[in-house]
């Protein structure tokens, strides 16, 4: 993924295309995936380089503040 596309990827239904092969899902996931870590005090991050992968890291506090 490019970095454009990494700031679209916790937008709902957004799908690249270069990277999606048959097209198949509605595009949910990683903003389900994002939005919950937020909802739980947790952090996202991830990191693409085209054509090389993805990786993604989510971080949860182990105690409520």
């Amino acid at each position: 993924m490019s970095e454009e596309e990494l700031v679209q990827i916790t937008e709902a239904f957004s799908v690249q295309e270069e990277t999606a092969g048959s097209l198949q899902g509605a595009g949910l996931g990683l903003t389900i995936v994002y939005n919950y870590t937020k909802l739980m005090g947790g952090s996202f991050n991830i990191q693409s380089k085209s054509k090389k992968g993805t990786h993604i890291t989510l971080s949860f506090p182990l105690f409520e503040e």
